[in-house]
């Protein structure tokens, strides 16, 4: 007669300990998974008090460890934590750096088929683009506040 298959799952969450083979013997040990740890869950969590200043935390988050997802309100989308996909999102869509202060919006012209924004930390003509619309030419500025400058009031 074959042994009946069981839910792996089921069988540890109503065991303390767990039979494992050992050469001829059945030796127990202690419950070795975390079943906990890896149970993906679409509860949606609204982040606790957001203050208007810090625009950059999620206003909702679903999933645990590395399934962790943080939503952007303005943008109506998820995006996982666990892989900096909200981080870059939040930075180069909206601007907003991780300690929630924005970016400042640039003096833009055009220069031989450039888009160039006015760094005054710099003083002077950065590179943020080639054309309007072009992925969005403020994610070239974005990307130099960034890259190049700590904004913090």
């Amino acid at each position: 007669m074959k042994n009946p298959v069981l839910n792996l799952e089921s069988f540890l969450n109503n065991n303390d300990s767990l039979l494992i083979f050992d050469s001829d013997e059945l030796t127990l040990v202690d419950h070795p998974f975390h079943f906990d740890e890896y149970k993906i869950t679409s509860e949606i969590v609204q982040t606790k008090s957001i203050e208007k200043a810090d625009s950059y935390k999620p206003h909702k988050t679903r999933g645990i460890k590395e399934n962790k997802e943080g939503y952007c309100l303005p943008c109506d989308k998820w995006f996982k934590l666990k892989n900096s996909s909200y981080w870059y999102h939040m930075n180069f869509k909206h601007g907003i750096n991780s300690k929630g202060i924005k970016y400042p919006e640039p003096e833009i012209r055009r220069n031989n088929g450039k888009l160039e924004g006015f760094c005054e930390a710099c003083d002077g003509w950065i590179t943020v683009g080639y054309k309007f619309g072009d992925k969005n030419y403020k994610f070239g500025w974005y990307r130099h506040c960034q890259k190049e400058h700590r904004f913090v009031q």
